[in-house]
């Protein structure tokens, strides 16, 4: 390129040609004052129509007559006021004089502030929100998803109720919901539980401490008689003396009773003979896996003889004797012969009309009534202990204390 010729070819969009430098350069003064006059008139109007309109929207409220809907947009008109007054050229730059007034609206874009109503509905929170709320360092409140959890008779593990568990609930951290797929909750989406500590993984302390928050979660979401069978409850695990040594029992045997609360609700009654016998089951069960699985014991050697065959072969079996009489043994829960109380499974007793008084219970007896212990040597024979804290000297047959269940002719 040479000379002063110009470019050719297509500049810029954001640059002025010379056409539109030319048309404003021929804006004189008095137009653009003329236009923003008219702005302001305009502007005067709309709102004296507007305060119009509010007028008789009040007067509907008021009388009653018509529901107001508080969503209508007015423009303010003091802030109007104030726009045009500081700046009564704003706007007017890049538009032309011919359509700059006639195109003007009172819905213009003009950077003011909405409504209070309109600002209401896009604020996170409102002042409303807080209000009756004040600052607590300590939030002792039970989330709404562990209540979900119970209407919809799911039952809510105790490791919800732990202090980091609730901390990690409130505050959404590493929780995930999952949505019910069949039944009456179905499409109902409800905390994942499963990545929170199981019931029987909790220490004493710490079974202990989330129990006392779930207590009061009963107390305040549930019914006076069924937070009053919790506590009956509660009070019962506690008041044992061995509690410590039955811990792994009693925290199943608790687990137990909250699954069927939560899946059908009922008053729990420590008293009742179905309540005391599923917690022997739960101590025997207890009391009996130690035994089935001691480190250290040798493996039973592989038997030779075959389960099925005739272990006496090829001589004949000429004597029945065993250094233990077992046709002769009286069993002490139910009364009959031939088998020890652990390995009793008849379902009533050797006399007609009687009930149970006890289970076997380890290497023991527990009286079903109220779980404590049974002596056995006091009803095989004698036993001259006076100990309070020895196993009770009654009949295992017919609790009689004064004897035993080898001298009892009521079985």
């Amino acid at each position: 390129m040479s000379g002063n010729q110009p470019i050719e070819g297509q500049t810029s969009p954001y640059l002025q040609n010379e056409d539109e430098n030319s048309h404003f350069q021929n804006v004189s003064p008095e137009a653009m004052v003329r236009v923003t006059s008219e702005m302001c008139v305009q502007l005067e109007k709309e709102c004296r129509r507007r305060e119009k309109r509010n007028e008789e929207r009040k007067q509907r409220r008021d009388s009653g007559e018509q529901t107001v809907s508080e969503d209508e947009e007015d423009v303010i008109l003091s802030v109007l006021k104030g726009k045009g007054k500081e700046n009564p050229t704003e706007g007017t730059s890049n538009v032309g004089t011919s359509t700059l007034a006639s195109d003007f609206t009172p819905t213009m874009e003009l950077g003011i502030a909405s409504t209070p109503s309109k600002v209401k509905g896009g604020l996170i929170f409102a002042d409303s929100d807080a209000e009756g709320r004040e600052f607590s360092m300590h939030d002792d409140s039970i989330p709404e998803s562990i209540a979900m959890l119970a209407k919809c008779h799911r039952t809510p593990p105790l490791s919800l109720f732990l202090g980091e568990s609730l901390d990690r609930i409130k505050s959404a951290r590493d929780i995930k919901y999952i949505k019910v797929g069949t039944g009456e909750f179905a499409n109902m989406k409800l905390l994942d539980v499963s990545s929170f500590p199981a019931d029987i993984s909790l220490d004493n302390s710490q079974w202990t401490r989330a129990y006392n928050t779930f207590l009061d979660f009963i107390a305040s979401s549930m019914g006076e008689r069924l937070y009053t069978g919790f506590l009956n409850h509660w009070g019962t695990m506690m008041k044992d003396q061995n509690f410590l040594q039955w811990f792994k029992a009693y925290k199943t045997f608790d687990e137990k009773v909250r699954q069927r609360f939560f899946t059908a609700p009922f008053i729990i009654d420590p008293t009742s003979v179905q309540y005391n016998t599923a917690l022997q089951e739960a101590k025997l069960c207890i009391s009996v896996a130690p035994r089935m699985s001691q480190p250290g014991r040798r493996a039973p050697a592989t038997n030779r003889y075959p389960s099925t065959g005739n272990r006496w072969q090829p001589y004949a079996n000429t004597s029945q004797q065993s250094f233990r009489s077992y046709a002769k043994m009286r069993c002490l829960r139910c009364g009959n012969e031939g088998h020890r109380a652990e390995g009793c499974k008849s379902e009533t007793p050797s006399k007609t009309g009687r009930s149970f008084v006890v289970r076997a219970a380890g290497r023991g007896l527990e009286r079903l009534s109220d779980g404590r212990p049974v002596c056995i040597r006091f009803n095989i024979g004698t036993c001259s202990i006076s100990d309070p804290s020895h196993p009770m000297h009654i009949c295992s047959l017919c609790a009689d204390a004064h004897h035993g269940a080898t001298a009892c002719t009521r079985n």
